[in-house]
């Protein structure tokens, strides 16, 4: 059962909003985002992993999860890692 803030994050994200940030989240929480969340990206759409470099149980699940999906994503690493949903080829 997800967890309620993963419930209104999704609600809130996928009625428009553009940008998601996921935070500190133990591995098996953050592959439950990335699950339930990038198939619903579009275009444009931004995952912004606020303690990728810092945190390895979220820097685990975000090389897991997209390790099989570099083509649809463009990887930017700022203060935080940036991952936006790149156009349909």
């Amino acid at each position: 059962m997800p967890l309620p803030s993963l419930r209104r994050a999704a609600r809130r994200f996928l009625s428009g909003r553009r940008l998601l940030a996921v935070g500190r989240a133990v591995r098996a929480e953050a592959l439950t985002y990335f699950e339930r969340i990038v198939p619903h990206l579009i275009p444009g759409d931004v995952l912004v992993i606020d303690d990728y470099e810092h945190w390895s149980g979220c820097r685990k699940a975000v090389d897991a999860f997209f390790a099989d999906k570099q083509e649809g994503f463009e990887f930017v690493k700022r203060s935080r890692l940036h991952i936006v949903r790149r156009d349909a080829a």
